[in-house]
Order: C-alpha cells, then sequence, then structure tokens
C-alpha cells in the first residue's frame, strides 16, 4: 500500500481529493504483479479500486489497485524500457511495504460546540486524530494488505470501540490470475462516495455530510475487471455495512461502474442490503452515488459527488435523503494548493439534522502547505440551515456553524 500512498500524493499534488488529476507531462512507470511493465500519463485514481493511465498513444488504461506493484516518476527520456530490464526490475519491487501517516488538529468553532460531521468531535482543544502504518506484501499474482490505525478518528471510522478490531482499518488478500481481474477478499474501504478516512489524501481536513452519512468500509469479497482501457466493472457482497461481522441476516451487495477517458472519469456506484431487522422493524437500504472528476488545465481540477439514499421501511413509509458536493483545486506552486468544497444537503425526513428536516448548505475553504512529508491544513468552513438545527452554547440553537481548523498531518 505504500506505492499507492505515495503515488497518490504525488498525482494530486499536495493532499488532494479522494478522486482527482494528474499533472500534465508527468510519466510514471508502472511495475504490475504478472511482471510487466508499462510508461504512461497518471490521470486518475479510485482509491483502494483503480488507477487510470494514458499511453504515449492517447489511450487509457484503468489498472486495478492490487495488480500494482509499484509507480515510479520518470523521465521522458526513460519512457522507453527494455522488457528484460523492466521483468527484473518488477520481481525485485515484489517486496514488503510500508506508509503510513499521523495527525493532529485544533478546532474553534463559533457556537462553542464541535461540527457535525465526523472526526471533528472536539471544540477549542488540540486533538489528536489518527497514527496509521500500512503493511503490504505483493508476490507475482497474489498480496495482501494490513492498514492498522490508532486514535479517535480511527475509532469512529474503524468500528467495534474497546475491541482490537478498532485498530483495523483495512485487512484484505487478493488474487489477480490476469492483469484485467482482481479478487479481493477481506475488510476494505467503500467504494462509494468522495472522500478518504486518511486526512492526507482529502484536500480538506473536516468531512462531509455525504461522507459522514456515507459507508466507511466493507467485510467481504469483491471481483474487478476492467472490460477495455477504459471501462471497468466491480461487483461484490458484503457483510453488515461498517461492521467487521455479518449480525443482521442477509449479505449486501454493490456494484461500481467506471468509465475513464481523456482525463475524465466517471463511477457509478449503487448499494444494496438489510440495514435493520428489528421485530416490528426492517429496513433495506438503497445507495445510488455517482463519483466523477476532470482536469481542465495543467494545475486546476473539479470533483464531484452526487448521493442518494433511500430506507425502504416495512412496516412505514420510506425515508431518504440526498446531497451534492462540488469540489476544486488549485496547485499554485510545488508547495501550496487552495481548495473548496461546497456541498447541499436535502433532508427531508430528518436522518441527517437528526430529527431536524430541511435543506443544509456547507462551505469548505482549506490551504494545504507541503514540505518533507508534513502536510499544514488550516481551514474555515461555514454551514448554513433553513431552520436553527445547530446547537449553540448551552441551551441555544443556531441556523449557522462556522468553524477555524488547523490541522498538521505528516506522512511517509
Amino acid at each position: 500500500m505504500g506505492k499507492h500512498l505515495l503515488a497518490i500524493l504525488l498525482w494530486m499534488g499536495l493532499g488532494g481529493l479522494g478522486t482527482t488529476y494528474a499533472q500534465n507531462g508527468l510519466l510514471r512507470k508502472v511495475y504490475l504483479t504478472n511482471n510487466e511493465s508499462f510508461v504512461g500519463e497518471l490521470v486518475g485514481v479510485n482509491p483502494s479500486v483503480s488507477y487510470t493511465f494514458k499511453d504515449p498513444d492517447g489511450r487509457t488504461k484503468v489498472i486495478p489497485f492490487e495488480t500494482v506493484v509499484e509507480i515510479e516518476k520518470v523521465l521522458p527520456s526513460e519512457a522507453t524500457i527494455p522488457v528484460s530490464t523492466a521483468t527484473d526490475a518488477a520481481e525485485e519491487k515484489d517486496q514488503f511495504q510500508i506508509a503510513g501517516s499521523v495527525d493532529v488538529y485544533y478546532q474553534y468553532n463559533f457556537n462553542e460546540q464541535p461540527l457535525p460531521t465526523s472526526f471533528t468531535e472536539y471544540h477549542d482543544a488540540f486533538t489528536l486524530g489518527m497514527a496509521n502504518i500500512i503493511l503490504s506484501k505483493k508476490f507475482k499474482k497474489v498480496g495482501f494488505n494490513a492498514d492498522l490505525a490508532l486514535g479517535p478518528r480511527a475509532e469512529a471510522a474503524n468500528g467495534h470501540p474497546g475491541t482490537t478490531l478498532s485498530a483495523i482499518k483495512q485487512l484484505y488478500i487478493f488474487y489477480s490470475p490476469i492483469k484485467s481481474l482482481t479478487f479481493t477478499a477481506g475488510n476494505f474501504s467503500t467504494f462509494v462516495g468522495y472522500e478518504l478516512i486518511n486526512p492526507g489524501e482529502n484536500v480538506h481536513y473536516s468531512t462531509s455530510y455525504l461522507f459522514s452519512n456515507g459507508p466507511f468500509f466493507h467485510t467481504g469479497l469483491k471481483v474487478d475487471y476492467a472490460l477495455s482501457e477504459s471501462l471497468s466493472l466491480m461487483l461484490g457482497v458484503f457483510n453488515d455495512t461498517d461492521s467487521k461481522f455479518d449480525e443482521t441476516q442477509g449479505k449486501h451487495f454493490g456494484t461500481q461502474v467506471t468509465l475513464s477517458r481523456n482525463n475524465f472519469s466517471v463511477f457509478i456506484n449503487y448499494l444494496t442490503g438489510i440495514d435493520v431487522d428489528l421485530p416490528g422493524s426492517r429496513v433495506r437500504g438503497h445507495q445510488v452515488d455517482l463519483t466523477a472528476s476532470k482536469d481542465f488545465e495543467e494545475r486546476f481540477s473539479l470533483g464531484l459527488n452526487v448521493s442518494r439514499k433511500i430506507n425502504q421501511r416495512e412496516d412505514s413509509p420510506d425515508t431518504d435523503w440526498l446531497g451534492a458536493a462540488l469540489y476544486a483545486k488549485y496547485q499554485a506552486t510545488e508547495v501550496l494548493t487552495f481548495g473548496l468544497r461546497g456541498e447541499y444537503m436535502n433532508d427531508p425526513d430528518g436522518i441527517i439534522l437528526e430529527g431536524n428536516s430541511g435543506d443544509l448548505l456547507s462551505v469548505t475553504f482549506s490551504t494545504n502547505v507541503k514540505y518533507h512529508g508534513f502536510t499544514v491544513i488550516p481551514e474555515f468552513r461555514v454551514d448554513r440551515a433553513n431552520d436553527p438545527v445547530f446547537p449553540s452554547g448551552e441551551n441555544d440553537f443556531s441556523e449557522l456553524s462556522p468553524a477555524l481548523l488547523m490541522a498538521l498531518i505528516y506522512a511517509f
């Protein structure tokens, strides 16, 4: 997983979005688990799922995450590599990999209350985030990933608090019999949504409502298959969402269709399964999710996430929510990146706003300053609802929730 983290950070520039864009003209040498290699421009990443490359002829390649042994930046003069040399190098790359990160933050909310989204649970306090270490090993067609994390962010994301399971962020084995087909079994991050649990892989430190109310991870089996250089398909069967076990009767099923071409990527996701199965209360969830990204020029990119969740109830009316988030990122220099996120949530049944139905708008502006593995993220965020739903002070409520954050991340 170390080379994945490095590749994503290089590709995103500074921090970056969950699905974002490459800088034109930067070539990568890619080693695969079948001892093949190629050189191309990295133009898209769907984290934990696939990379998208453009070869010298302008054709795109969608490569499953687990089939990549190593990604290296190369000069144009190195673009032609003898097959024998590439094979030997790929064999040398079949080794143990280590990567990780540590983060801390300070939040000041002008309502004297924490933000209502994930991982920013403390106001006016220096707060630990997560210490994360990723261990991975690949040999030819088989490999594993052990992504372990500790801290408040890890406990909120990984579930099962009070047990050792809360330290397992991802733990899976994969097998790729051919380069276009990969089987993955175990516990892995969700394919739904735009943002990621690891703070260094988002341009914003605080998370969106879409992310906070979507799944974090799945435990089960998934199959990724590249139908062509620009089209791929994922099918999966999972236990209960955000659980290492399966306590609710029945399985969850998910699928993802990926289309990448000419610096534009679209991911269409669907997840369904029984979320609640209690006497007198049986709820099946259906979530349809779309993620899209587009690189407009060398330093500017846009991303989009639209998602709808329907809770189909057996003995009462259905409930649902709908949200959309737009992400803009501008890399001013090699050190400095700016990010802007605008999000709209429609929550007619009060699921996200905890009984307070209505609309919600959130705007977040972040700066990423990166130097020698460190990333500093100053951030300003304002959430606004159409009714006073945000706690303010001890006994009051407000329509606004403005906050300042400062985060420090170190990744290796």
